[in-house]
């Protein structure tokens, strides 16, 4: 990514969550509730992501913005 404003993660983003396990092929879909924690190192940062009905925590290298359409 090459674009900043595509990489920011803000709350109420629409983000899928990969997963190296198994169990978690496909992507899950969630919205980003806030950041958790920070790192040095953008990847390494967490946000909490409202899934169904469960607030998980994700690193960001597990997660990729959804693209807004423009109409």
């Amino acid at each position: 990514m090459t674009n900043n404003e595509e990489t920011s993660l803000y709350s109420g983003d629409l983000v899928e969550i990969y997963s190296w396990r198994k169990r978690y092929q496909d992507p899950r879909v969630g919205v980003i509730v806030k950041p958790v924690c920070e790192a040095a190192v953008e990847d390494f940062s967490r946000y909490d992501v409202l899934i169904d009905d469960e607030v998980i925590t994700v690193r960001r290298d597990m997660i990729h913005k959804v693209k807004k359409n423009k109409c």
